[in-house]
């Protein structure tokens, strides 16, 4: 199988995994918003993001070699 470019491994994220779509699209319009979750406290939503995020990247790193 070929690899996926990162535009189709968003878009596949966007059809399979939205809530994590939407963490990616906030840190497309504002990157350092990541370390702002980074830093947040242990439950909070920032936290949750940053979780978010975190698990976004690997979904799309799975995709884009799949």
């Amino acid at each position: 199988m070929s690899a996926h470019s990162l535009e189709e491994a968003i878009e596949r994220l966007r059809k399979n995994f939205y809530a994590l779509w939407l963490v990616m699209m906030e840190v497309r319009e504002d990157p350092a918003v990541v370390e702002e979750w980074r830093r947040a406290p242990k439950g909070s939503l920032g936290w949750r993001k940053a979780r978010q995020h975190e698990t976004a990247l690997e979904v799309l790193e799975i995709a884009m070699n799949q």
